[in-house]
């Protein structure tokens, strides 16, 4: 068993490091691919008025490819559920030090700090790992059945 210290040093600590060091790669990638698409097409626009016609596809190609990149990555997106997840972990690390020493054993905070965290590393990585969209109707309102039922015993 971990104590509540350790599971900050070995869990909560690295994602959060890992996240803050992502998330400016993903924006400055995300500016570069946008600039360019913005670049490609005054570019396309200057080949026009150069009458170098036969160009402008092949540039308009380059710059949809590059938008069609971000979309289907879907960068913006990550950006900012790697932002809710970082405001999540900070604020679950200042309310964890901002407890007294007697609160800090109390059961109900540590499961409390464990949970929390894991929930917001949960949504972070398993949203970009995991089909959601492919689960069934069905098979939600069977995962939510089960949720019910453990509740009640």
């Amino acid at each position: 068993m971990l104590s509540a210290d350790e599971y900050i040093k070995i869990r909560l600590i690295p994602f959060l490091a890992m996240f803050l060091f992502e998330t400016p790669y993903l924006s400055r990638a995300s500016q570069v691919v946008k600039g360019t698409t913005i670049l490609l097409s005054v570019f396309s626009s200057i080949l026009s008025t150069m009458d170098l016609i036969a160009l402008i596809p092949g540039v308009l190609a380059l710059s949809g490819a590059a938008a069609a990149w971000v979309s289907y990555s879907q960068v913006d997106l990550m950006i900012l559920a790697k932002n809710h997840a970082i405001n999540q972990l900070n604020k679950h690390l200042a309310w964890w030090d901002s407890l007294s020493l007697i609160e800090k054993r109390v059961a109900q905070n540590k499961e409390f700090l464990v949970r929390m965290t894991e929930i917001a590393i949960q949504s972070q990585v398993l949203g970009f790992t995991s089909n959601e969209g492919s689960k069934s109707s069905d098979d939600k309102k069977d995962g939510d059945d089960k949720e019910e039922g453990a509740g009640k015993k």
